[in-house]
């Protein structure tokens, strides 16, 4: 036999580097924390030192899903807020200028975001018994997830509901100032998406103004007859202030419309009125109430019904004293009587009676009284004249000596 001998040689080539441990696919929910990917097992290379494999992001298919990024070995995933869908991220490994890709799939799962306060309600300050006050809701809330017309809007709490009454229609707030009230309320208005809320909170301030009294019992209209008593009317009770004691408010009289009716005066809380003689008619008394120098009025009227009165003796008769047998004498009566009510001539005089018409015969004819002294008689005599006037009389007695 013979034998032969011949040479192998195998020429070194480098290698690529090559996926040693695929990355795995990714899934989270939306709105995840960052997440980090350790890349050092994942390629390898016969030829080189496996750490001196370089690695890079050879592209994202949807950056405005995540945010990649490699420092080293490390691979970090940023998922950006509110997004949802899938990216394809592949990651290249680079060794002695070869390279090799590796693709790896992130799903982020939908979820549904709870509303957020997009504009918060400003904080209100209003002096108390301000007017109803509304305020816009539809810019408040928003959520990214839902139409922002579709947030329900209701009040979560009312911290104060003796200063503030607060209801919601549709997208506006409606905030009642009460009455007489101040301090400070904390609303608390929730908006709705979806079954998932949020919540606002702002503060009413209403500062306390000093109110003026008010008339809380009116003084009754009074009716009288003429010339009748005074009258008194207690005012304690007409005038009170929710801001002060009411015994501290004062009571004076603003104006009177006819003095010549009714003299009118205060003492305390006692209103005193003075029904002037012979006088009828009307007066509107308006009374002042004073407190922590506001004021407010109680305007009242007084009816003074006309009363006819009697007529009354003016001018007495005097007394007359004669000698017998004087000759006969004329009185002028005509001044004797008078009436407020009538006119004076229109009264009638008669002879109401003579105690000794044996001594004296008297006898009228209109305004004169004529005496006749009867022969040979002395003596006195009492006459009565009297004055009729409407019906009602008056006399007047006087005595005639002989």
């Amino acid at each position: 036999e013979i034998s032969d001998t011949f040479t192998i040689t195998v020429n070194a080539i480098d290698d690529a580097p090559v996926i040693s441990q695929a990355i795995s696919d990714v899934t989270e929910d939306e709105d995840a924390d960052n997440q980090t990917i350790d890349l050092s097992a994942v390629f390898s290379d016969i030829d080189n030192d496996d750490a001196a494999i370089t690695k890079s992001i050879h592209s994202n298919s949807n950056s405005s899903l995540i945010s990649a990024s490699i420092n080293e070995n490390t691979l970090t995933l940023e998922f950006l807020e509110n997004q949802n869908g899938t990216a394809d991220i592949i990651i290249t490994g680079i060794s002695n200028s070869l390279e090799i890709s590796d693709t790896f799939t992130i799903t982020v799962n939908a979820i549904d975001d709870a509303p957020v306060v997009s504009q918060a309600i400003s904080d209100v300050t209003e002096d108390e018994d301000a007017d109803n006050q509304t305020i816009d809701l539809s810019t408040v809330f928003s959520d990214i997830d839902n139409d922002d017309a579709s947030i329900t809007k209701s009040i979560q709490s009312n911290s104060n509901s003796s200063l503030i009454s607060a209801s919601i229609n549709d997208n506006t707030l409606t905030l009642d100032f009460l009455e007489n009230q101040n301090g400070t309320a904390d609303i608390i208005v929730t908006g709705i998406s979806n079954s998932l809320e949020i919540s606002d909170t702002f503060t009413i301030t209403v500062n306390a103004i000093d109110d003026a009294p008010v008339v809380s019992q009116a003084i009754s209209d009074v009716t009288e007859d003429e010339d009748a008593d005074n009258q008194t009317i207690d005012l304690s009770a007409v005038f009170s202030d929710i801001d002060n004691d009411d015994s501290a408010i004062t009571k004076s009289i603003q104006s009177n419309s006819n003095s010549s009716l009714i003299s009118a005066s205060i003492n305390d809380n006692t209103l005193t009125l003075d029904f002037l003689e012979n006088q009828n008619g009307t007066a509107d008394i308006t009374i002042i109430g004073t407190s922590n120098s506001l004021e407010i009025s109680d305007t009242f009227t007084i009816t003074v019904n006309a009363i006819d009165d009697a007529p009354v003796v003016s001018q007495a008769i005097s007394d007359v004293t004669e000698d017998e047998d004087a000759d006969n004498q004329t009185i002028d009566l005509s001044a004797v009587f008078s009436d407020i009510d009538n006119d004076d001539s229109a009264i009638t005089k008669s002879i109401q009676s003579n105690s000794n018409s044996s001594l004296i015969s008297a006898s009228i004819n209109d305004n004169t009284l004529t005496l006749d002294f009867l022969e040979n008689q002395n003596g006195s005599a009492e006459i009565i004249i009297t004055g009729t006037s409407n019906s009602q009389e008056i006399s007047d007695t006087f005595t005639i000596t002989v």
